[in-house]
């Protein structure tokens, strides 16, 4: 017979009490509050960054808009014109006169051929899918970009699906219409309300400096702690290929406006630090990259890391944060330059008999960073290698 307990009466006691229940509590909702405020703060310095750009647009299309109004190109609303003065800000920075080119002639070809082929063939599934590959198949045919390629699918499918068959004007309309919608583009974004090449440049050149510092110094923090997951750690600097996607980009714009807009002439000079640090940026960043894997290899090992190899690539994340200091301030980079050499120099001081040959490649691997660093404070090759090797 099974015996029966009784199991009435008080619950037992909880472990933890109320009043640390409350602190935890209050502990994730203050963590919790300042991810908030920090994703907060992230978007909106993000919307600030692109608001220049918000406004280039806005103004674009509503003089496209009233100006094909005022010239009355088309029957109809010339919807297209705001369309191409949008596309023409938002997509062709850093080839802009290149791009609007592609963009009118694109809108040429699928009006062309979709208003050709409908009026021909009439309307239809078919016929749609076919007008689309034509006019596709004649934009690569004339070696158009993306953009060309595309306009011109667009083009033929709205000429195919909104354009009446016995509408014999609409295609020749609609082409006026988006060469004005390019002009205003052009108009707006290079010669009215150029952004300012410089503030375009530092805003995506530091977080690359910035990162690529971060990135040493955990490598410097790994090797002084025997941490073997020191390329792990560092590897979050494989964040920065968006980064330096986003530099070069805006370099490439930068430089075009500097070339082009009257108003931002005066930046031109400034502007050539840019202009030859953001290639070898990116080399540099890349062998970073290479010497935290080097520095995972050699803790991996168990070798014994040289006395000063951590407080070497500290030295070299230094100097990286001071270059992008010193290029967003328009300052020769002096600083950053004693700062590279002193790092390697003292990288090149632990060098011996006795060094394990795994340090030996950090090593060289240092050397390659700060030659990198070194052409991207503006030195030619000769000059970089004789402070490196003098």
């Amino acid at each position: 017979m099974v015996e029966r307990r009784d199991v009435t009466g008080p619950l037992p006691r909880v472990p933890r009490d109320a009043a640390e229940i409350r602190r935890r509590g209050e502990a994730l909702l203050d963590e919790v509050a300042a991810r908030s405020r920090a994703d907060l703060r992230t978007r909106l310095m993000r919307l600030r960054a692109a608001a220049p750009v918000i406004g280039q647009a806005a103004i674009a299309a509503g003089l496209a808009w009233w100006l094909a109004n005022r010239i009355g190109a088309g029957t109809g609303p010339p919807f297209f014109a705001p369309v191409a003065a949008v596309v023409s800000i938002g997509s062709a920075l850093g080839q802009r006169l290149r791009r609007t080119v592609e963009l009118v002639i694109g809108v040429s070809v699928g009006v062309g051929a979709g208003d050709l082929l409908i009026r021909g063939i009439g309307n239809g599934t078919g016929q749609l899918m076919l007008v689309v590959v034509l006019a596709m198949a004649a934009a690569v045919v004339l070696d158009g970009g993306q953009l060309m390629v595309l306009q011109a699918a667009t083009s033929s499918v709205l000429v195919a699906v909104l354009v009446p068959t016995n509408q014999g004007v609409a295609g020749l309309d609609r082409c006026v219409n988006a060469l004005i919608g390019g002009v205003v583009g052009i108009a707006v974004g290079l010669l009215l309300l150029p952004l300012n090449p410089l503030t375009l440049a530092r805003r995506t050149t530091l977080p690359v400096t910035t990162g690529m510092a971060d990135g040493l110094d955990a490598v410097a923090a790994a090797l002084r702690a025997a941490d073997y997951d020191a390329d792990g750690r560092a590897h979050r600097a494989a964040g920065l290929n968006a980064k330096v996607a986003a530099m070069t980009n805006a370099v490439a714009t930068s430089e075009e406006i500097a070339r082009v807009a009257p108003v931002r002439w005066r930046a031109r000079d400034r502007f050539g630090s840019y202009a030859a640090a953001a290639p070898q940026l990116d080399y540099a960043v890349r062998n970073s990259r290479v010497l935290a894997r080097r520095a995972g290899v050699l803790l991996r090992r168990r070798h014994l890391s040289p006395d000063g190899l951590a407080e070497a690539i500290a030295g070299l994340a230094e100097a990286t944060r001071c270059l992008g200091e010193e290029l967003g301030s328009g300052t020769d980079p002096l600083i950053a330059r004693r700062l590279l050499v002193d790092a390697f120099a003292t990288a090149r001081g632990l060098m011996g008999p006795q060094t394990p040959e795994t340090a030996v490649v950090v090593i060289a691997e240092l050397r390659a960073v700060a030659y990198d660093l070194l052409r991207a404070t503006g030195l030619n090759r000769v000059d970089a290698l004789a402070l490196l090797d003098g």
